[in-house]
């Protein structure tokens, strides 16, 4: 389920003209903000700025021309682009440069081209890519080189406290206060986990499961919110509901599964709204697929339309993997290539803020102490939700 990574926003570098003057590299933030309110003409500066060697430009330069922004897709010239500022430093470049190498030898390709991991993120994810190739069809295999490098990135990273790192870290697979906090967080994969260290192994089915949250169990309760949405039972609606008030937007997309399995089209659609409104593209994979999976006959007009609106925001996967939401789910599909420039720039806007969002989130640290998260202010999970109250235990 995928960690784009970042910072928001300082909006007094917005409002002006005054862009092309920016300091010595662009600013990030400024250009999100553009692109959030898809002021993608304004963003033109950046063609000259990326042809000056500007790291943040190429890699923002080449996002744009590589997702169709201006009309033509060129992609071969976003990733030599992400390349060049990867190795400039700039680390949402790192992670696209490395997402989807299939193999060590082009892993030293591009290592050879973008240098050595610098900063503890580049660190992080290197150490993910790292460990997919250390699986073979399923089966852990090391190879004594890989596994070298693997460990002598853990070792440079022991002590790193941040959510991608303690949640991709297999030795704390089991830490149940860690967990516990994750999904307290907002964390939808940790909630996987919370019913299997609840219960023993072969009892954590709902039924099983809702008495110990009717006893006072919140966090498994907003896991089964989570994980078990088009299934939980109308006895969990309240609680699921409350979750989504509280920002939690796992419950948010299991909600949207409930609504959706149960016939309340209208329900399903007002809370993907909402989603959209808060998480970006977090619920657009389950909305888009549930609603083509609906009978031909319902699936007309405005409800094919929006089915093909939210298979197309959502089309990397929600929740995104973590490489690809780090790294390749800013761009817009090329299955999309041919849409209207408007639609284009639309769901790339919301795919970008997703994948700022989710890096801010992840890189949030964990007070061990407290044994909570303390959540970057960027970071939309736990924001309380205002939810319109017809909708709240909505059968239609």
């Amino acid at each position: 389920m995928i960690r784009f990574l970042l910072t928001l926003l300082s909006a007094s570098l917005v409002a002006g003209a005054s862009l092309p003057v920016l300091a010595q590299q662009a600013d990030e933030a400024a250009i999100l903000s553009l692109i959030y309110s898809g002021k993608f003409e304004e963003l033109k500066f950046l063609e000259a700025r990326s042809a000056n060697g500007d790291p943040v430009a190429m890699y923002w330069w080449g996002s744009l021309v590589g997702s169709c922004i201006y009309g033509t897709c060129e992609r071969d010239k976003q990733m030599a682009l992400a390349r060049k500022s990867a190795a400039g430093g700039y680390t949402p470049a790192w992670f696209v440069a490395l997402t989807g190498v299939k193999s060590l030898q082009a892993l030293d390709q591009v290592a050879a081209e973008i240098g050595p991991p610098r900063t503890a993120e580049q660190k992080l994810f290197y150490r993910v890519v790292l460990r997919s190739h250390l699986i073979d069809e399923g089966v852990y295999r090391p190879t004594p080189v890989i596994a070298e490098r693997y460990n002598s990135v853990q070792r440079e990273l022991e002590g790193d406290t941040s959510m991608f790192y303690l949640s991709t870290d297999s030795k704390r697979g089991h830490d149940k206060a860690l967990i516990r906090a994750m999904v307290d967080a907002g964390n939808s994969t940790a909630a996987e986990s919370l019913p299997y260290i609840v219960m023993p192994a072969g009892q954590s089915n709902t039924e099983q499961l809702l008495p110990v949250v009717l006893a006072g169990d919140r966090l498994l309760g907003v896991a089964l919110c989570i994980t078990r949405g088009s299934s939980y039972p109308d006895s969990l609606l309240p609680l699921c509901e409350q979750a989504v008030r509280d920002g939690y937007p796992g419950a948010l997309d299991g909600l949207i599964a409930h609504h959706l399995e149960a016939g309340h089209l209208q329900a399903a659609r007002y809370f993907a709204e909402l989603c959209e409104l808060h998480y970006g593209a977090y619920c657009a994979g389950t909305m888009g697929a549930g609603l083509y999976n609906l009978p031909e006959k319902q699936r007309v007009g405005e409800w094919r339309r929006l089915a093909d609106y939210y298979d197309s925001l959502g089309a990397v996967d929600s929740p995104i993997g973590l490489a690809d939401r780090l790294g390749g789910a800013t761009g817009v599909p090329l299955a999309l290539k041919d849409r209207p420039i408007d639609f284009i720039r639309r769901i790339y806007a919301i795919r970008v803020r997703t994948t700022a969002q989710y890096r801010a989130c992840m890189f949030s640290q964990y007070i061990a102490a407290e044994k909570r998260f303390e959540l970057d202010g960027s970071c939309p999970w736990r924001k309380k939700v205002v939810v319109d109250l017809k909708y709240l235990g909505a059968k239609s």
